[in-house]
């Protein structure tokens, strides 16, 4: 909860504080949905509060086009990672595997490489 109160003074000072509550919320948002819905489909939990907060905390500094950015980076890492593991230690897809380090690895990737993600999205036809 601090890192979302120090996110959105962050772009309050940097004057993009619509775009870190829309990031906040939507990346919050998007996780507690997935939670929800993973839920009630899977009968067990699939991702924790954690994951939630951590997301939005993500989206509260990074904005909101890049929240998404950074879930992608999460997802895929976090993919490659699974299929190793499960692979490397012959265990089941049913083993749980934490995202927050795979967040914060995204999240890392969308600050670190902000020109890059821009230019990416600029070939893509979109201007942010």
């Amino acid at each position: 909860m601090p890192g979302i109160i120090i996110g959105i003074a962050f772009q309050l000072l940097s004057g993009n504080v619509k775009l870190g509550l829309v990031g906040l919320f939507f990346g919050g948002g998007l996780i507690f949905l997935i939670r929800i819905i993973g839920g009630r489909v899977y009968k067990k939990e699939v991702m924790g509060l954690g994951d939630v907060y951590l997301t939005a905390m993500i989206g509260a500094f990074v904005g909101f086009p890049f929240v998404l950015v950074a879930i992608f980076f999460a997802a895929l890492s976090g993919s490659v990672v699974g299929v190793l593991f499960v692979v490397s230690t012959k265990q089941s897809r049913e083993s749980p595997i934490p995202f927050g380090p795979f967040l914060s690895i995204g999240a890392a990737v969308v600050i670190l490489f902000h020109n890059q993600v821009v230019g990416m999205f600029a070939l893509l036809g979109v201007y942010l």
